[in-house]
């Protein structure tokens, strides 16, 4: 996409972009519901070490 001098084509990689992510959110919820993967555990509080 940064190598194209057209610019339709940028904004036809960020629609098909958005497109692949909300299948992928959508295959991952039926995965969830179906048993065959599990919900990634969620942290309330992360704690963020600064070392």
């Amino acid at each position: 996409m940064s190598t194209s001098p057209r610019l339709d084509l940028a904004l036809k990689y960020t629609a098909f972009t958005t497109e692949i992510l909300e299948y992928a959110k959508e295959v991952s919820r039926i995965s969830i519901e179906q048993g065959w993967l599990e919900e990634p555990s969620h942290n309330p509080c992360p704690k963020i070490h600064l070392e």
